[in-house]
């Protein structure tokens, strides 16, 4: 079965600075890059690389960023299942700092639009398994996905809302809730949330609402998932220098959906998942092109 990626494909703007600019101030950047990005885009990378059959489920419109990114889906061999002429895609300006850790500013564009008759083209029986993304649901466009997604029978959602958690209107987050996603997320975007400081404690108050799996990536910590029973710690595996944290979390939900699925094992599905993501914060850009080496992995890592 299938795996079905709902999502953005955007631009990203990749600028290394030394340090964030103070307001009114202004800094020198060393070094930028003008790649393809978006969660959805760098979540199919992974499973196309690991060989999972997926469909990125990411509209396509009309404009120069939508230029750009068709042409790297075309050159990525990412099927592209939605076309729309109403406006642009969107893109996001990433400031990367000299310890890899990275600030957003987004501009959202035809990625946050959702229009029913765009599931025509696909055939929805096919997936078992169905990822959506946080800057999706900023929209109240997103009542209308969850709706639909509400009427779908033996599917396994996963639902990774980013650093946009708290920006999602309580209503639809209330309909998300409802799906029973399993949620995959990041220490800072969890505690943020939940109004907490103490992490497991909060894992806990947002079981409450999902009633599934929770999995919370904590940088060089590891990551930490609860199925509310029980509590799986997984250290992170050594890298020798973070060049870039952006798509680390990507890479990681990615590399977890594809070895649970593989496994249905949920502490070595983390293990794994610990590995690609490792790779991703040693490389600039959110794009791994070592193909033979996560092939390898997916096929033959134990």
């Amino acid at each position: 079965m299938k795996t079905l990626v709902i999502g953005s494909a955007i631009v990203d703007i990749i600028i290394e600075v030394e340090n964030l600019p103070k307001r009114k101030g202004d800094v020198i950047s060393k070094n930028s890059l003008f790649v393809v990005g978006g969660c959805a885009y760098n979540v199919a990378n992974i499973l196309k690389l690991l060989d999972m059959q997926y469909t990125l489920f990411a509209p396509i419109g009309t404009g120069f960023f939508s230029k750009i990114i068709e042409k790297q889906l075309i050159e990525d061999e990412h099927k592209i299942v939605i076309k729309n002429d109403t406006m642009d895609n969107g893109y996001c300006i990433a400031f990367v700092e000299p310890d890899g850790e990275r600030t957003f500013v987004t501009y959202s564009g035809l990625e946050q639009n959702f229009y029913q008759d765009w599931f025509n083209n696909i055939n929805i029986e096919d997936y078992s398994n169905i990822y959506f993304e946080g800057y999706k649901m900023q929209n109240l466009d997103a009542l209308k996905l969850i709706d639909y997604l509400l009427k779908l029978k033996d599917k396994k959602f996963y639902f990774a809302p980013g650093p946009v958690f708290n920006q999602i209107d309580k209503k639809i987050l209330k309909k998300i809730m409802l799906l029973k996603p399993i949620i995959h997320l990041n220490e800072q975007e969890i505690l943020e949330y939940t109004n907490e400081t103490e992490l497991t404690y909060s894992i806990k108050k947002l079981y409450l609402e999902n009633k599934n799996l929770i999995i919370v990536t904590l940088g060089e910590n590891g990551s930490i998932s609860y199925d509310g029973k029980e509590f799986i710690k997984v250290e992170a595996n050594k890298v020798k220098k973070i060049k870039d944290t952006s798509g680390a979390g990507d890479g990681h939900i990615g590399a977890f959906m594809f070895y649970f699925w593989k496994t249905n094992n949920i502490k070595e599905a983390l293990k794994f998942a610990n590995l690609i993501s490792s790779q991703i914060v040693q490389i600039r850009g959110t794009k791994l092109n070592n193909i033979n080496f996560l092939k390898e992995l997916g096929e033959n890592y134990e």
